[in-house]
């Protein structure tokens, strides 16, 4: 590889004073080895006295005691008894133990460093033979341009103070480091190659400019440094290990593909702000800190991944498969997409933060606990779906709309767990359909439209449950309780249960756009008294009551009502239209529906089991017959209700209502 050329005698200049530009246009190449037979030395001196050993010559740059070995560079010189920098034509070797530093720009033919090359400055392009580095190479502020240079297993690259990858290969093989100064700047469709181990210790950034790619088979390994290293406008082929130890790795405006294994330590994060970046099926992650994405940028996750820690803030992920958030999934300006689904795992969290955040084509399952904050509307499109066995917690006013043309089937929430939603919550045309609980603790809720076909609908006093497109409030199974009411849209009760008041304490629900029971619906009102707000009560405003179905009474707070006592337990703005097909409870009651109400009147009371109007001795054998042959009892007291020995008011005669039956005779 290297040639024997017309060499020059070696010359010493001790004493001689620095030109203006030779202290920046000079390679010292420095050894501790020996000469070789093609090589000189050469022994430059500066002054103080000389204005360039101030600007150029300080900080030992040129040191009266550094000596330098090259080869065929007496061809010339920049001043009288200095040598020129190496030519094209030339090589140049730095020898094991030897240190060298280029202040200028220099062309040779080939270069092998056994020794340590420091870049100061300038750059250093080699034109034929690729260069090969089995030193030590070090970018102070200078580069390289437009070659081949290849750091060999065991061999170190650090960037200090700043450096240049302008066009051509850089091929690391042993330890590349990132240290403390200035970034590093690759350019002209350049290629910087990890196959070795690439430590980021600082928090500068490498930039990538026209095409330049960054391509990793080894390691690149974030650590020492808490703040935010930062990788940018790279076209990325990563398949090898990115381990990040300490702050931010981030990835700007990148685009390609990754199939690397991702390993975020505890309180780290991985982060791709814009750009477009696939992780290929081969991806995996691991480890307990946050894989980002910020800023209008896309992240596409093919595989199916088990994720810590995952974050949208301004861009978006696309799940083509199953990605399961452990511990949990934050929002705020991003989205989620694609054909895959996302997981919330049992115990983890679900964050949606201020901000417009968007659910687009995609399906979200919640196993944990999700709280969706801020007053902004966020988006889901057409064939979205959430499933909740979670809890989703929407204290903060969180507004959800659907963001599709009407000819597209809306959104769809499924709720089997809890659904707590307050101070204008609202998923406003996304078709809800509830088996567990939805719970309306205060202010309103906006669910547009809404079907319950099992579980509870639960309004608390003062809060209302709103359909603001006056879609009708589909009641098909499970009960709607609570002291708040429904506004807009008519309750249409076809296979539920209405339940005024909560489980053990009597209350008042209204409905202000209407109310329609069909025969399998049932309206439920606890007695607990005589008085009103001792006993439950159903208000229409503003519209008329269509009545069918069961009436069933229930007994709370001790209350045992007697023969003639009666309650209105619905009234409906402008009347009702039908009758309950049944009144039942403990007792036998009648129904009458007088103008805007509804009155239940005691025909008998619990325990009369006879019918007679009083609760004696003479019931004991009635209430006997009841217990042992309820079929024998029908048959003997045709005009009687079994539930008259219901005297624990649980909805049932059996053995429990004895000691309640024998207080009624007693008392």
């Amino acid at each position: 590889m290297y040639t024997s050329k017309t060499k020059s005698s070696p010359k010493s200049h001790r004493g001689l004073p620095c030109a203006t530009a030779a202290c920046l246009n000079v390679l010292l190449l420095v050894a501790t080895a020996s000469s070789r037979a093609d090589t000189f030395v050469w022994q430059p001196y500066c002054g103080p006295w000389n204005l360039d050993w101030h600007t150029h010559c300080d900080g030992g740059w040129c040191d009266p005691n550094t000596y330098a070995y090259v080869n065929n560079w007496g061809r010339g010189s920049c001043y009288p008894n200095y040598p020129a920098l190496p030519g094209s034509g030339d090589d140049v070797l730095i020898g094991a133990g030897g240190t060298s530093w280029l202040g200028g720009a220099a062309s040779i033919h080939a270069l092998v460093c056994d020794g340590v090359l420091d870049l100061k400055y300038g750059s250093i392009l080699i034109t034929s033979v690729p260069a090969v580095i089995n030193g030590h190479i070090q970018y102070s502020g200078g580069g390289t341009q437009a070659t081949t240079l290849t750091v060999m297993p065991g061999a170190y690259l650090d960037v200090v103070s700043g450096g240049l990858l302008d066009g051509g290969l850089l091929i690391n093989q042993g330890l590349a480091r990132k240290l403390a100064g200035d970034g590093l700047v690759v350019r002209n469709n350049a290629e910087l190659r990890n196959e070795g181990t690439f430590e980021l210790h600082d928090h500068n950034a490498i930039v990538f400019y026209d095409n330049s790619t960054l391509r990793n088979t080894g390691v690149i390994r974030r650590l020492t440094d808490s703040g935010v290293f930062d990788i940018r406008v790279a076209q990325l082929d990563l398949s090898g290990g990115v381990e990040v130890y300490t702050g931010t790795l981030m990835f700007t405006s990148c685009q390609g593909t990754s199939s690397a294994a991702l390993s975020i330590d505890p309180n780290c994060t991985l982060s791709f702000s814009g750009g477009d970046v696939t992780l290929l099926p081969a991806t995996t992650v691991t480890g307990t800190g946050v894989l980002q994405i910020v800023n209008p940028g896309v992240v596409h996750i093919q595989p199916s991944l088990s994720i810590a820690n995952l974050s949208a803030e301004g861009g978006s992920f696309e799940m083509v498969g199953t990605t399961t958030c452990t511990t949990s999934l934050f929002m705020r300006l991003g989205g989620l997409y694609g054909t895959g689904q996302t997981i919330i795992a049992p115990g983890a969290s679900w964050t949606v933060d201020t901000g417009w955040c968007d659910i687009w084509r995609h399906t979200v399952t919640n196993h944990g606990s999700a709280t969706w904050t801020g007053p902004f509307i966020n988006t889901i499109s057409s064939g979205s779906v959430i499933n909740n066995t979670g809890t989703i917690d929407v204290p903060g006013g969180c507004r959800w709309g659907w963001s599709d043309p009407p000819t597209e089937p809306r959104p769809v929430v499924n709720n089997s767990g809890t659904f707590r939603g307050s101070d204008g919550a609202s998923m406003n045309g996304i078709a809800f359909h509830n088996t567990g609980l939805v719970h309306v603790p205060a202010g309103v809720l906006e669910l547009d439209p809404y079907t319950q076909t099992a579980g509870e609908t639960r309004i608390d006093a003062g809060a209302c449950l709103w359909a603001v497109n006056q879609t009708p409030v589909q009641l098909q199974g499970g009960r709607l309780t609570g002291r708040g009411c429904v506004y807009y849209g008519a309750v249409q009760n076809t296979g539920g249960t209405v339940a005024p008041g909560s489980a053990d304490s009597a209350g008042t629900l209204t409905f202000h756009s209407g109310y329609t029971q069909a025969a399998d619906g049932t309206l439920e009102i606890d007695l607990g008294g005589t008085d009103p707000g001792e006993y439950d009560r159903l208000v229409i405003s503003y519209a008329v009551a269509y009545l069918d179905g069961a009436l069933r009474l229930r007994l709370i707070d001790g209350f045992h009502p007697i023969v003639g006592q009666s309650f209105v337990v619905l009234t409906a703005f402008y009347g009702t239209a039908g009758q309950f097909t049944s009144v039942t409870g403990p007792g036998r009651y009648t129904a009458s529906y007088p103008g805007t109400e509804v009155i239940v009147t005691v025909l008998n009371g619990p325990g009369d089991l006879n019918c007679d109007g009083a609760v004696d001795f003479d019931d004991i054998n009635p209430f006997v017959l009841a217990l042992s042959d309820p079929a024998g009892y029908a048959q003997q007291y045709p005009n009687c209700d079994i539930l008259t020995g219901d005297c624990d008011a649980d909805g049932d005669v059996d053995f429990d209502d004895i000691n309640p039956f024998v207080a009624l005779l007693s008392g």
